[in-house]
């Protein structure tokens, strides 16, 4: 997915071509030497890695950027924390879980129990001392 960095956050590729559209186009030394300080800067989503899950600074589309291990362990515990405060899986994360083929299953502790699901996903559910 080709997405822009400006001025420190993400874009994608439609809203940084209309941040684009609103700047005068750069010159040719600004061409060569693109600064994302200036001027949106395109590149490839899965170019480089972050430690979480990145959405477009104007429309939060999720831009399905690689993840570092820690932004991999970042979505199990945010998917542990969502589960186990009775909260239900929001959308978003959802999909972040399918794009990192994460197994919600290993995102808690052998001492919660699921006790209801909701469209094929654990929705709630409760701490349980597990005994032999």
């Amino acid at each position: 997915m080709r997405i822009y960095m400006f001025e420190a956050d993400l874009y994608c590729a439609p809203c940084g071509e209309a941040i684009a559209a609103t700047l005068p186009e750069p010159d040719e030394w600004e061409r060569e030497h693109p600064d994302s300080a200036s001027y949106p800067v395109a590149y490839d989503s899965s170019e480089g890695e972050s430690d979480s899950p990145d959405h477009c600074g104007k429309c939060n589309l999720f831009l399905e950027r690689n993840l570092t291990e820690d932004g991999i362990e970042y979505v199990r515990d945010y998917v542990a924390e969502d589960l186990c405060t009775e909260v239900e899986i929001l959308g978003i994360v959802r999909q972040w879980v399918d794009f990192y083929g994460i197994d919600i299953g290993d995102c808690v502790d052998e001492d919660v129990k699921f006790w209801r699901d909701k469209n094929g996903l654990p929705a709630i559910c409760m701490a349980v001392q597990v005994t032999a």
